[in-house]
């Protein structure tokens, strides 16, 4: 993941993020490029030779009106400019995305009792399989959805899978930092609190679909970002 800033033909300034990864469907090798300027946002996806690499200006060149930027634009590496286009990057619909993932056992009504949930359950763990694949976090060099990936601050294990070019990371309530000693579980609320989906896996042990259905109160879920929330229920 790269990003890049530049002045366009009118001197105005322009942010341009770049994403190498792979279509799903037909295994092709896609760079995925969004443009930020004042005027609009812009997307392309393009396939990449194995023959072939891409320059920044080549790819640049594809945007409408940018195909004769007179310099070359300059990488960015500073992390909290890194940080704000990433920010945007998932604004705009995205190259990359991050969704909660919340176990939560029956008759829990808080959301400090679903994330005190140290570990989920047998049928937990083959519902993230179906979702994507179980990673080890340090040294991952993929998209990381705001984890840790040096110290395991944010847990050992993540949930990852790519969908149609793009990246996907779950951050799974039982896989984040669990502490006996905070019932907040103020570091699992961090990450799954800013999350802008959030999906519920009921574990309905002894109950029907229906009835833990009606249990489950969206509201428990405190947070100022999260506005979809799917719920999967198992019995």
């Amino acid at each position: 993941h790269q990003n890049y800033v530049g002045l366009d033909n009118d001197k105005s300034p322009f942010f341009l993020s770049i994403v190498l990864n792979e279509d799903t469907n037909t295994c092709v090798p896609l760079c995925r490029a969004i443009l930020f300027k004042k005027t609009g946002t812009q997307k392309i996806s393009l396939p990449i030779s194995q023959n072939k690499v891409l320059t920044v200006k080549q790819i640049l060149s594809n945007f409408p009106n940018m195909d004769k930027v007179e310099k070359g634009p300059k990488e960015i590496f500073s992390p909290d400019i890194q940080k704000d286009l990433l920010l945007l990057e998932e604004q705009e619909g995205s190259v990359n995305f991050k969704f909660g993932v919340i176990y939560m056992k029956q008759g829990q009504t808080s959301d400090d009792e679903i994330l005190s949930n140290e570990y989920g359950s047998y049928r937990f763990e083959q519902f993230l399989s179906l979702l994507g694949d179980k990673i080890k976090l340090r040294g991952w060099d993929k998209y990381r959805g705001g984890l840790d990936i040096k110290g395991d601050m944010t847990g050992k294990f993540s949930v990852y899978t790519i969908y149609e070019g793009h990246e996907i990371m779950f951050h799974v309530s039982t896989l984040l930092p669990y502490s006996r000693d905070n019932k907040q579980q103020v570091e699992r609320k961090r990450h799954i609190g800013n999350d802008i989906v959030n999906i519920v896996f009921i574990d309905a042990e002894n109950e029907s679909a229906e009835t833990a259905h009606s249990q489950f109160n969206p509201t428990c879920i405190k947070s100022q970002f999260t506005r979809i929330l799917f719920e999967h229920m198992l019995k």
